[in-house]
């Protein structure tokens, strides 16, 4: 059996008044609207590394829930990766981060990040956690 890849991201939202807002950025190489994530970071655990993924391309920090996480498969370059998300309660948005030549980010509500993303299983993990949330 082929080794799963693993990787970890963030759902980033925060409470804007009575609703919820969400932060997305394009992914590096075809821009298409994702939550922030990566490959398992060297000498991390699953949760920071899915902190770090989200500083370095969304620019956010916060709480993650280690409680709640969304897990889907899906296959990149022929090898099948694990991806989970984990929930983040953002607490910051910096004005400057490492990748933000490179991406795009956008606050949005979950119905327009509904529409803005063009994966299926990415638009399932964020019903999963509009059920929990909402």
């Amino acid at each position: 059996m082929p080794d799963i890849k693993k990787q970890y991201g963030v759902i980033p939202f925060f409470k804007d008044g009575d609703s919820y807002r969400l932060i997305l950025v394009t992914s590096r190489t075809n821009k298409y609207w994702i939550f922030p994530k990566g490959n398992v970071i060297k000498g991390k655990d699953k949760h920071a590394s899915a902190e770090q993924e989200a500083f370095e391309e969304a620019g956010i920090t916060g709480r993650i829930k280690k409680s709640k996480a969304y897990v889907i498969d899906f296959s990149q370059g022929g090898q099948t990766v694990r991806l989970t998300l984990f929930p983040m309660a953002v607490e910051s948005i910096a004005t400057k981060w490492p990748e933000m030549r490179e991406r795009k980010r956008k606050i949005v509500s979950p119905k327009k990040a509904r529409e803005m993303m063009c994966f299926d299983l990415l638009k399932k993990c964020l019903r999963k956690w509009e059920k929990d949330f909402l």
